[in-house]
């Protein structure tokens, strides 16, 4: 029988399934640690994207059972709508950014304090989970650091469609489009109608406009202006509460430029406050064994950090 990542320890630890939050609604895998361990620390893993709580390439078992090894409680979580949980009333299945996102962290906390007896909380995600990771960070949701893997986008609007034009393809795709001038196949496409030369011709336009408010809002920081959205001052706010902010990037994700643009110089002032790894060789999802064992190594070490 093939052993999966992370099987070795899953014959040393308990797992077991659990319903959760309003209504019991909520559905996820909790790992414990062996018995005797003080279990006065947890992890909670969201999903990415619309994947369940096995996460992509099993990385989330993997994950939660060598953290379980090492003493944490680790809950493999489904959010409303995804996976096993069911669909809140007059919401969509498989909604990546829910409006009720906050309130589903907010029960897993209430689960793993007041069940599990933690006092130190980790949230964990990969793409869509660490947005939500960061925003209930931003929400004052008492967790104590936030490890998050490629994000997209450090910001959503309700009524948003995935679809819609994204920052996270203003940075990424002029520089694919310049690559394609050359290419005769590029404009058969355009001269045959099957490329959209308005969404093109937006993404040239909001590229710019993208470095000029990151400098806005770096001056407004230094001011002591508050604006919307700022990204930059969320990570301060968050930093001087003392949650241990890291990121994870495989080696050209567009959220890494998109973090640059619109934390500007907060991410260098707060130091190691917030810590950004680069990743070579990996892809969005890490589904190649070498850079995804890198990652996972990365995670605990942070995890595990003392500082």
């Amino acid at each position: 029988m093939p052993r999966h990542e992370g099987s070795e320890q899953a014959t040393e630890l308990t797992e077991h399934a659990r319903m959760f939050g309003d209504e019991s609604i909520l559905f996820g895998i909790v790992t414990e640690p062996r018995r005797g361990e003080i279990r006065r620390r947890a992890v909670i893993l969201l999903n990415a994207g619309t994947d369940n709580h096995i996460g992509a390439n099993r990385v989330h078992v993997a994950l939660a059972r060598e953290w379980a090894s090492r003493g944490y409680v680790a809950l493999r979580m489904d959010l409303a709508g995804i996976g096993d949980s069911d669909t809140r009333s007059g919401q969509p299945d498989n909604e990546v950014f829910p409006p009720a996102a906050l309130d589903d962290v907010r029960a897993a906390l209430d689960l793993v304090r007041n069940v599990y007896g933690a006092s130190d909380v980790t949230l964990f995600g990969m793409c869509s989970g660490a947005y939500h990771a960061l925003r209930a960070a931003a929400a004052e949701l008492p967790v104590n650091r936030i490890l998050m893997v490629n994000p997209l986008n450090y910001f959503w609007k309700e009524g948003m469609e995935i679809i819609d034009l994204q920052l996270a393809e203003v940075i990424t795709n002029p520089g694919i489009y310049r690559r394609r001038i050359f290419s005769g196949a590029a404009w058969q496409r355009l001269f045959t109608g099957r490329v959209n030369v308005w969404r093109i011709a937006k993404i040239y336009f909001y590229r710019p406009l993208l470095a000029i408010e990151s400098a806005i809002r770096d001056l407004a920081r230094r001011l002591h202006v508050r604006l919307r959205n700022d990204l930059g001052r969320e990570l301060e706010e968050i930093a001087r509460r003392g949650i241990k902010i890291v990121f994870v990037f495989a080696a050209g994700e567009p959220g890494i430029d998109l973090l640059k643009l619109e934390a500007g110089s907060s991410i260098k002032q707060l130091g190691e406050r917030c810590r950004v790894h680069l990743i070579a060789g990996a892809d969005h999802v890490f589904s190649q064994r070498g850079p995804r064992a890198m990652m996972k190594k990365i995670l605990s070490d942070e995890l595990f950090s003392r500082t």
